[in-house]
């Protein structure tokens, strides 16, 4: 996106040299910008001066940002909308959805927006399921979250952000094959307490943080699923922007760069609410783990490219 804003403004500065003013000239039916005056107190000099075309220039530069910033913007807004329908179907997805792709658009986004997002998802859907919540069970996971997060916010001050980019992309593919795979845990209190310091781990550094919860989970019933997992991902969500707080990578620009993403999440909550019931959820799962392990492989890649 950024390489797609540099070669615009390029073609602008190459449409809009200094002096050039023929494009007006062509177009003002009625009163011409650039044109010769006659008159003897203007000496005939051309009216389109080099400050007239450098300030038409920088408008046209301007115009050009805010149109590329409103294009992020609404990617943004749609792919956070698509991963909250999953999150809101499934249990989990957003951040396995959106961070990859939020990452190509602007690093601002990874990870503390999409945790927003997340948490205010996780609000919403743990209202909407409390009845099957084990506030015993989750008890382990929690506690298992707190090392998970302080480690996860020590990585962060130790990579780049292109190396950040790698790990993003490792998370994403190692996510995926976590989901799809078979393997088989008895949810106690050992299994949950490992899942949770994988989870704060993940999730604090590039805030994918649901697939190893899910896979202890995963043999539980849907909405015990789906309510277990919310109310984790309430609790998790806060230690993770309270250590990225403490780093300095959460701060009042994350938050006003996720304002325009909160709408974004509560529509796709609630279209999967009325959805719900009418979608194979085997058959969404497979096509988010489909789509995620392409951007997994690209966010990788981008790491030597």
């Amino acid at each position: 996106m950024r390489l797609i804003q540099g070669l615009a403004l390029s073609m602008v500065r190459f449409a809009l040299p200094i002096g050039n003013a023929s494009f007006f000239a062509r177009h003002s039916s009625t009163t011409r910008l650039c044109s010769t005056s006659s008159s003897s107190d203007d000496g005939g000099k051309s009216l389109c001066t080099p400050a007239f075309n450098s300030s038409l220039q920088h408008a046209a530069q301007a115009v050009l940002t805010s149109s590329f910033l409103l294009m992020e913007i609404a990617i943004a807004a749609f792919v956070i909308f698509v991963g909250s329908f999953i999150q809101s179907s499934i249990g989990f997805g957003l951040a396995i959805v959106a961070a990859p792709v939020l990452f190509f658009i602007d690093p601002l986004y990874v990870p503390a927006p999409i945790t927003i997002s997340a948490l205010t998802l996780s609000v919403a859907n743990a209202y909407s399921h409390w009845r099957s919540i084990s506030f015993h069970g989750l008890r382990f996971a929690i506690l298992g979250r707190i090392p998970g997060t302080i480690s996860g916010g020590f990585l962060l001050l130790w990579i780049n952000q292109q190396a950040l980019a790698l790990w993003l992309g490792i998370s994403v593919l190692v996510a995926v094959g976590i989901s799809m795979s078979n393997i088989v845990f008895k949810a106690n209190g050992k299994s949950l307490f490992c899942a949770g310091f994988l989870s704060g781990f993940m999730g604090t550094s590039s805030s994918i943080g649901g697939p190893p919860m899910a896979l202890v989970l995963q043999h539980q019933e849907n909405d015990f699923i789906r309510a277990n997992l919310a109310a984790f991902f309430v609790v998790s969500c806060l230690m993770s922007l309270v250590m990225l707080s403490s780093i300095g990578r959460f701060g009042m620009e994350h938050i006003v760069i996720s304002l325009p993403l909160m709408p974004a999440t509560l529509a796709g909550y609630w279209l999967a609410m009325r959805t719900m019931h009418k979608i194979s959820h085997r058959n969404l799962r497979r096509f988010s783990l489909g789509l995620c392990a392409i951007a997994g492989v690209a966010a990788t890649a981008s790491y030597w490219f």
